[in-house]
């Protein structure tokens, strides 16, 4: 209304997969799923170039799909859904509920003996300087992960996965076991044409999806 001209809304997950289709890890790819993983997971599922969009338009939360029944309760009112088992408050809590266990791990000290304080960025910097606890915070993580990417290819079989977020600035420490997990399930897949990667434009991927949902809507209106 201020500046008299159309808007486009989009939800933020999406549009940082369109960025990624556009001008990122996914150029060239028709079917293309995104998973941001960072205080939540987000995801979505790029076809020839748009948004894949559920009944009335809604956006698909594969953060949600559950992947331990017998997990912590989530408040979409899910018990151990993606999110709550691998997004980064629940590496952080997985990590601070075993700390009393392992007295000499580095968390001690980065947490100043707090372990509230401990999060998935002091968990991250603990497992790269080879604290064993944090890599074993890191292995369950990277479990976690990878059966939720399990999931999604058996769900929609696509060409690339790209992955990007907070958490995965850590992907050194993840995707060899994510690798692992989903070579398991090549029978019934393609999973050797399945590329998974980290994203490219890192922040700004949602900035430049922004900008191509602008450019379709204004191509769609013509």
């Amino acid at each position: 209304e201020y500046f008299r001209v159309p808007a486009v809304l989009e939800n933020d997950a999406d549009v940082a997969a369109l960025g990624e289709y556009w001008v990122g890890a996914g150029r060239g790819i028709n079917r293309l799923y995104a998973v941001t993983v960072g205080t939540g997971i987000g995801t979505a599922l790029i076809i020839d170039g748009y948004i894949y969009r559920g009944v009335d338009g809604s956006h698909p939360e594969g953060g949600h799909h559950i992947v331990d029944p017998a997990g912590p309760l989530c408040y979409c009112g899910a018990h151990g859904c993606w999110e709550a088992m691998a997004a980064g408050p629940a590496i952080a809590r997985r990590a601070q509920a075993g700390i009393k266990d392992h007295p000499n791990s580095q968390l001690i000290k980065l947490s100043e003996n707090d372990p509230q304080k401990i999060d998935a960025n002091m968990i991250a910097e603990a497992a790269k300087a080879g604290d064993a606890y944090a890599l074993e915070i890191m292995d369950k993580t990277a479990y976690y992960l990878g059966l939720g990417l399990v999931n999604c290819i058996a769900l929609f079989a696509p060409q690339k996965i790209v992955l990007s977020g907070g958490v995965m600035k850590s992907a050194e420490l993840l995707l060899p076991q994510i690798n692992v997990m989903i070579q398991k399930i090549n029978v019934m897949h393609p999973v050797d044409r399945i590329k998974i990667v980290t994203a490219e434009l890192g922040y700004y991927a949602g900035i430049y999806g922004a900008a191509y949902a602008i450019l379709q809507n204004l191509e769609e209106s013509k």
